[in-house]
């Protein structure tokens, strides 16, 4: 990544998804790799939600210099949608399959649990 970060790409249209130009959020979902077992999510505060942004702020690259108040300006919009944290020490499949059973299950207004944890 331009910021040195590890991560990973993939094509979406090969994995059956689709782009768009704009979309507007319904949830968040923040992801962080432990050390612990499992697959966990937590809901967010927006407080906690808009923290997070901005933390990832102070690593972005220098191309980005002058976009502070437009970072902001996003982030305090996002922050307001509904907000989880999933804490993970599965290898990359396992954890993007865990993703997608959370979105499944939050998008399709189903049960409001997931993973043992109350959403």
């Amino acid at each position: 990544t331009l910021n040195g970060e590890l991560a990973y790409e993939f094509d979406v249209e090969a994995a059956g998804l689709r782009t768009a130009r704009s979309c507007e959020p319904r949830l968040l979902l923040f992801l962080d790799r432990t050390e612990g077992g499992g697959f966990r999510v937590y809901p967010l505060s927006a407080a906690d939600a808009l923290h997070r942004f901005q933390q990832d702020f102070q690593d972005l690259p220098e191309c980005f210099t002058g976009y502070d108040a437009l970072l902001e300006r996003a982030a305090g919009d996002l922050a307001k949608r509904s907000a989880f944290l999933a804490s993970f020490a599965a290898e990359p499949n396992a954890a993007a399959a865990e993703v997608d059973r959370f979105f499944q299950s939050a998008l399709a207004g189903g049960p409001r649990s997931f993973a043992g944890q109350t959403l």
